[in-house]
């Protein structure tokens, strides 16, 4: 099952064959003539269209470019769905050799510490019983740097992306008032790298990006994280391992001695990603999906390749003056268009359901600074209609701007029907 009073926590610790009607402005209509209305009286600086089968009810500056925030998740997830398939299960790979376990990650975003004792019973049960020294290996990642727009905070949101992560790159931890340390939560046990940075927070319940605080040991925090917590659960299930680990590569000769395959798949890896915003999962599927399409390594400039060409290829979407620069929506370089993200969701309709639901409308918001965005369907009872509402300004309106796009909605609905009724003898 989906873990999700772990991303609850987490979040809340971190507070297109193309449709010709969409790349070409209508005549009657043009992103630059934008209908005088309440909405675009609410409007600073921001764009919208609102559609039916396939045809714009309403738009304004929808050829503008703006900051998406995490409404770009839904290109992600499109791309990912459209070449790692539903289906898709991320893979870690375990060797064996004189007693030496070499862990070789491929990028799964959600290597949990319940995930961790599944592995270690596994292991149990093809007969290891001791371990000497861990190996690390993530050479199928080439990520050193973080997502573009990161600041390197203490927030889970601005965590590294990597081959090999357990539990989002975030550690849990209590820190009570006389200054015991305690694990936030009861599948994780308290481990050094927790007890350490533990040291430097304030009393609480605290969930922090384990890579905002300086390495001590020969690999970075989210390797030892790794490593730490497998030598924890290991212990758990009955096998002896030595605290000695290092990041390295699979040898030559080792032992293939199991594959684990992540119990959830990708569709629900993705609802998970957009019930949450979860960032780290969002650029790990978009990393992977690079790495299949284009061999390993992963790499951001393999995401940027990825992104045009899936795109291109798959949709007859151009990026045009369109630009991503990484899959979350935490980068404030990411520029897109009303039009571009309606395409987008066009294509996505078959995994609609993947969105949060409010009432009757899937929906996905993006919120940074003075950011304010929801993409989403609204709904006839037979077919979803894409919408989107990007505003970068210091006013936040689209709660309002919603409620009356909904309006806009209804009343082309109930317009068509009226038209209908009245053709008929």
């Amino acid at each position: 099952m989906i873990n999700f009073q772990r991303l609850l926590r987490l979040t809340i610790h971190v507070s297109l064959g193309a449709f010709v009607f969409f790349t070409t402005p209508s005549p009657a209509l043009t992103s630059e003539t934008c209908p005088v209305s309440r909405i675009t009286e609410l409007l600073e600086n921001g764009g919208y269209i609102v559609t039916h089968n396939g045809q714009i009810i309403e738009q304004c500056n929808s050829d503008q470019h703006y900051i998406p925030a995490s409404t770009i998740k839904t290109v992600s997830a499109l791309i990912a769905f459209t070449i790692l398939q539903p289906t898709y299960r991320f893979q870690t790979d375990f060797f064996y050799q004189n007693k030496v376990l070499t862990i070789k990650g491929f990028g799964d975003p959600f290597l949990t510490s319940e995930e961790v004792l599944v592995i270690g019973r596994n292991l149990r049960a093809r007969g290891i019983t001791e371990i000497s020294e861990l190996v690390l290996d993530q050479s199928t990642y080439q990520v050193v740097e973080p997502p573009d727009g990161t600041e390197n905070s203490r927030n889970p949101y601005d965590t590294k992306n990597g081959a090999l992560a357990v539990n989002f790159n975030s550690i849990p931890v209590i820190v009570s008032d006389n200054g015991v340390i305690e694990s936030a939560e009861p599948q994780t046990p308290l481990l050094p790298i927790m007890r350490e940075i533990g040291l430097q927070l304030d009393p609480g319940i605290n969930r922090v990006n384990v890579f905002a605080y300086p390495s001590t040991k020969p690999v970075d925090n989210g390797l030892r994280y790794v490593a730490e917590l497998f030598i924890a659960l290991l212990d758990q299930v009955g096998i002896k391992v030595s605290p000695q680990y290092r990041q390295g590569h699979v040898q030559s000769g080792a032992t293939p001695i199991y594959s684990h395959f992540n119990a959830l798949n990708l569709e629900e890896v993705v609802t998970a990603c957009l019930k949450y915003s979860n960032n780290f999962i969002a650029n790990q599927i978009l990393l992977q999906t690079g790495l299949e399409l284009f061999s390993p390594p992963a790499s951001w400039p393999k995401v940027h390749q990825t992104i045009a060409t899936v795109l291109t290829n798959q949709f007859s979407i151009n990026l045009g003056k369109n630009e991503i620069y990484e899959g979350s929506g935490i980068s404030r370089r990411t520029r897109v268009s009303p039009r571009f993200l309606i395409e987008i969701l066009e294509h996505f309709k078959p995994f609609a359901y993947t969105m949060n639901k409010r009432g009757d409308i899937h929906i996905k918001s993006g919120t940074m600074k003075e950011v304010y965005s929801y993409v989403g369907y609204f709904t006839d009872g037979v077919s979803y209609d894409p919408f989107v509402i990007l505003l970068n300004q210091e006013t936040n309106n689209r709660d309002t701007i919603l409620s009356l796009l909904a309006e806009r909605y209804k009343a082309h609905l109930e317009r068509l029907n009226h038209n209908l009724r009245s053709r008929q003898p």
